[in-house]
């Protein structure tokens, strides 16, 4: 087989062919929006299967935006 990379005009960003930074942005959205209700750390971790530190990057990435 041969290699040809695609036009630079082409090619998709990361997340557009199926639409996963919508649904990564939506999950993160609500894990702001219930730890602002009171939910803790520990919690949301174990309901979206993440550690404890990957939901405090979502957090502080939530804040910036």
């Amino acid at each position: 087989y041969i290699y040809i990379p695609r036009l630079s005009a082409n090619k998709k960003s990361w997340g557009e062919s199926k639409n996963s930074k919508a649904l990564l942005a939506a999950r993160n959205s609500e894990i702001a929006r219930r730890y602002h209700e009171g939910a803790q750390v520990s919690e949301l971790a174990a309901s979206y299967c993440l550690s404890d530190k990957t939901i405090y990057k979502v957090l502080s990435g939530c804040k910036n935006n």
